[in-house]
């Protein structure tokens, strides 16, 4: 039986680390922008969002990642 949390609605666009299920991935990226995220605390702040060729998800860039 499938859980909800399973179902494509359900899913978050944005890639975490349980997404990668401890594999190492290659991607290449297909798009770089930066654009306005709502931070938890209620102010927006400006990220950098990487899109890769052939994967739904975006991953959003720390500082570090950036």
């Amino acid at each position: 039986m499938a859980r909800l949390s399973d179902l494509d609605f359900y899913q978050s666009p944005w890639l975490s680390l349980p997404d990668l299920a401890g594999r190492a991935v290659r991607v290449t990226i297909s798009e770089v922008r930066v654009e306005e995220m709502k931070q938890r605390d209620g102010t927006k702040a400006r990220k950098v969002v990487l899109s890769f060729n052939g994967k739904k998800k975006r991953l959003i860039c720390n500082v570090s990642q950036a």
